[in-house]
């Protein structure tokens, strides 16, 4: 009797201490690729036209635009002629509007 209380109690000893696992072995899942970074680059541009300008209220608040078309004067685009709404759906302030044969720097982000 005492031999069989040894090895009863040795034996809940073994499970005790055995690593027991439930869980279904799985790999685990890859992570999606990161979409790629925004590419910017810089140009110049000649300012060849105003086009339309103007103020816009919005909240109140007396904010100047400006249409105008613009030549790259370098970059991938050098040599094209664009039209650009400026102050549209940035605010900007009377002191940075742009005139005619101003060169101003474009920063082109895709």
């Amino acid at each position: 009797m005492k031999k069989s209380l040894i090895a009863l109690v040795l034996a809940i000893i073994f499970i005790a201490s055995a690593q027991v696992s439930f869980a279904a072995k799985t790999t685990p899942t890859p992570l999606p690729k990161a979409p790629p970074a925004p590419f910017e680059s810089y140009e110049t541009a000649n300012v060849t036209r105003i086009l339309a300008q103007g103020v816009k209220t919005i909240q109140g608040q007396k904010n100047p635009y400006q249409k105008v078309q613009l030549y790259i004067l370098d970059g991938a685009d050098k040599g094209k002629t664009i039209t650009l709404n400026y102050g549209d759906a940035i605010s900007i302030k009377p002191s940075q509007e742009v005139s005619q044969g101003q060169t101003v720097v474009l920063l082109k982000s895709i």
